[in-house]
């Protein structure tokens, strides 16, 4: 899969160090002096979504944004009620495991609970809040998919919030990279920090997946063999009346 940084990549406030790069060549980052006892402030970011199923896209993305960004951590996070889509039907148990399951071959890729620990709606403000209080030198990163950050300025406490991460998309079929960057001309209008990256894609859906599985289609293209495994031994997604 091929990731790459266009040349008008943001660097605001410092977030980015000396990112720049174009297709093909290595992207190198400034690491900045930690406080005492580390060598670096761990560079972390955060992947929201229900993941029901969590699939090869899912998992690329967030692989390719480790990469570019020469991320430590990369927190892939369920959401328990999140607040711009109806609610997940699949246990958030299960879908923790999944995730967990696609990403245990890549030590900076982790399947956190955090959000469904928490009551309540999930609102991604708390959920940072929580990841620098745990690591108050470290730098966060919030990945969203191209829908959701043309409507950053709506979600909950937006103005904090922009204070916090590096908003990180990248664009997709109906968002072009254009229209991205000119909203990520607006946001930074408005304070914020913004990474827009350029790769090629894996399209694949949740939806697609639950309505092969629900067909008893294989979907060895569509998921990591493992959490395929998983979707048949616990009969996810097939209609009840089997």
């Amino acid at each position: 899969m091929l990731c790459s940084v266009p040349p008008q990549s943001r660097e605001s406030r410092g977030f980015l160090g000396a990112a720049q790069g174009q297709k093909g060549k290595e992207l190198t980052l400034n690491r900045k002096p930690a406080g005492k006892g580390r060598s670096t402030a761990m560079r972390t970011a955060m992947f929201g979504g229900t993941f029901d199923p969590i699939h090869n896209g899912h998992v690329a993305l967030v692989r390719c944004f480790a990469d570019l960004l020469d991320l430590d951590r990369v927190h892939v996070v369920p959401t328990r009620t999140p607040p711009h889509k109806a609610t997940s039907q699949t246990p958030g148990d299960m879908r923790l495991e999944m995730c967990r399951l696609a990403l245990e071959d890549d030590p900076r890729l982790v399947a956190s609970d955090i959000e469904l620990r928490r009551e309540g709606t999930s609102y991604t403000f708390y959920t940072v809040q929580t990841l620098l209080e745990e690591d108050p030198l470290g730098k966060v990163y919030l990945i969203t998919g191209a829908d959701m950050f043309l409507s950053l300025t709506s979600w909950h406490r937006f103005d904090e919030l922009r204070e916090l991460v590096t908003f990180c998309t990248v664009p997709r079929d109906d968002v072009t990279a254009d229209q991205l960057r000119a909203h990520a001309d607006y946001l930074e209008s408005l304070g914020c920090s913004t990474f827009v990256a350029e790769m090629d894609l894996v399209r694949v859906s949740s939806t697609e997946v639950r309505r092969r599985a629900a067909e008893g289609q294989p979907l060895d293209e569509l998921v990591p063999p493992q959490v395929e495994r998983y979707i048949a031994e616990h009969g996810l997604y097939r209609p009840r009346s089997e």
